[in-house]
């Protein structure tokens, strides 16, 4: 295992992990509390919130690969506790993508549950199946059967299309291209580019113009090799690249 400045990973983990790491975030405290139960004494609640809140899910000390054991148990028993279940998974893949402390690299967990990743709601089940998408591109685990398009993307294809049908006449020269290359035609290489270079001011628009072209420029990165910003150049762990808000309507 590396620090974390020595790993670094491409656009697409970096926006992998970021997803995975804002689903876990996104659990109860309750939650958190129930994983926790299963660790060794003295490594509790407040270290799996450290984890959360403070290392974005990389677990780079002792105490905090203490937690993986029960972190993995919780990861095999979707019919005990869901919510255990799905939030547990979403840290083990952010901690496998890191390069963390934890040794399973989840395969067996992709093999038997790949059926309830599918059924999870549709940012879960995106966040986790891109998580497992981008940990075979990077060697990180190997999976008999890659996640397909329609597992690793939040939205169809079609509703995006209709959000960008609706989006703001004033964003027309970009809501066009996105439009084409959300429905499959071409340009998800040249729009990558774009996001590279003017995803901040994307992000920076109101609401109500960002969303349709958050939810494009999404589909395309949840489902285009071709998307690839910044050429596919890796960054170190924590680099500040234009990252997609956690929901595609966002």
């Amino acid at each position: 295992m590396g620090t974390s400045d020595q790993v670094t990973v491409d656009f697409a983990t970096h926006q992998a992990i970021a997803d995975l790491v804002a689903l876990a975030r996104a659990a109860r405290p309750d939650v958190v509390h129930r994983v926790a139960a299963g660790a060794p004494d003295g490594v509790g609640p407040n270290t799996l919130e450290t984890l959360l809140r403070h290392r974005g899910c990389r677990m780079s000390n002792a105490e905090e690969r203490a937690l993986s054991r029960s972190l993995v148990l919780a990861a095999a028993l979707p019919n005990d506790d869901p919510e255990r279940f799905y939030f547990a998974t979403a840290v083990l893949l952010a901690d496998r993508l890191q390069h963390g402390g934890v040794e399973d690299d989840l395969y067996w967990h992709w093999d038997a549950f790949r059926g309830e990743y599918a059924a999870a709601p549709a940012p879960m089940r995106a966040a986790i199946m891109q998580g497992f998408y981008r940990a075979e591109k990077n060697a990180r685990v190997q999976l008999d059967e890659a996640p397909t398009q329609a597992e690793r993307a939040t939205l169809p294809a079609e509703m995006v299309a209709t959000a960008l049908r609706n989006a703001s006449p004033a964003d027309a020269g970009l809501t066009e291209p996105l439009l084409l290359a959300v429905l499959g035609t071409d340009g998800a290489g040249a729009l990558a580019g774009h996001w590279a270079d003017q995803g901040a001011d994307i992000l920076a628009l109101e609401p109500v113009r960002r969303a349709p072209l958050l939810a494009g420029f999404r589909h395309l990165y949840e489902t285009s090799d071709a998307f690839r910003p910044f050429d596919g150049e890796r960054f170190p762990l924590g680099a500040k690249l234009p990252q997609l808000p956690a929901s595609a309507t966002a």
